[in-house]
């Protein structure tokens, strides 16, 4: 890519961020990336938390999150809806931190996030984009690993590009397999009350959920990736998953435009994911 190039997704970054309509424009910055391609030059998204997301735009989910600002509308609205200054925020599978710093924004300095993030290249993103910003590196506390259902090690599957997600399965043959650090949450968390739990890890979440038992008896919502495909890899399934959080007072709810909620009747899935919202009925009662 001429050094030029890279001067054009600032301002298209720009223009998606600022004119009316805010948020539109993808478009074309997907086909921007597909005419120009990428050299891997990492671009910095200033977030209003403070946060400076390391965003390569060889990565679809970085590439939306650098130019417009959210990934999925109603998730980040419900999010952002749900936290409050002071509040706990976890997140399993923080990725480059988009919803880390989503919630750095709402919770402020007297709140606290933890965050896990197995892959080696992708948590270096997310540490450098809180380094040397105190009021963020006092709020927001980092784990190198992954959460599942005990302690020890497991082999993930990190694409060399390190452009995509992880999976926590090791594919055999491939250089792309590397070990990680695993631990349970209920090992890591203290006692504190979690308003929020946010788990996406390809399929992993019931295994992340095993390790959670006593971390979700003090937690208010639980928000989780639902994907049929991996979870079925897995050897698990949306119904299941949802199973073990409404056996555990949990309440399931699809998320609408606005972040306004929908009580999920059923499991079934239209498209390759969706996100879920659990509220428990002690929070429902506030």
């Amino acid at each position: 890519m001429h050094p030029v190039d890279r001067l054009v997704p600032p301002l298209i970054r720009a223009a998606i961020r600022h004119l009316p309509p805010r948020g539109r424009g993808i478009e074309l910055a997907h086909r921007w990336t597909a005419r120009r391609g990428s050299d891997g030059h990492a671009y910095r998204s200033r977030e209003p938390s403070g946060m400076r997301l390391v965003c390569d735009l060889r990565d679809d989910v970085s590439r939306v999150v650098y130019y417009r600002g959210w990934v999925h509308e109603p998730t980040d609205s419900w999010l952002t809806r749900w936290l409050s200054p002071g509040d706990t925020y976890v997140d399993v599978g923080a990725h480059i931190g988009s919803f880390v710093s989503r919630a750095a924004a709402r919770v402020g300095p007297t709140g606290r996030i933890v965050a896990f993030e197995p892959s080696p290249g992708t948590y270096a993103k997310l540490a450098a984009a809180v380094s040397g910003r105190p009021e963020l590196e006092a709020m927001i506390e980092m784990h190198r690993m992954a959460a599942g259902d005990a302690p020890g090690e497991m082999e993930i599957n990190v694409p060399e590009d390190q452009t995509a997600h992880a999976t926590l399965v090791a594919v055999a043959g491939s250089p792309g397999n590397t070990r990680v650090e695993v631990a349970r949450l209920d090992d890591v968390l203290d006692e504190r009350p979690v308003r929020l739990l946010k788990i996406d890890t390809e399929g992993y979440e019931p295994a992340v959920l095993r390790g959670a038992s006593r971390t979700l008896e003090r937690c208010d919502a639980v928000l989780i990736e639902l994907n049929p495909e991996a979870l079925t890899r897995a050897g698990s399934s949306p119904t299941e998953v949802a199973g073990t959080l409404t056996g555990m007072g949990f309440t399931p709810h699809r998320l609408l435009p606005g972040g306004t909620l929908q009580r999920a009747s059923d499991m079934s899935i239209e498209g390759i994911f969706v996100d879920m919202a659990f509220i428990h009925d002690r929070a429902a009662r506030r």
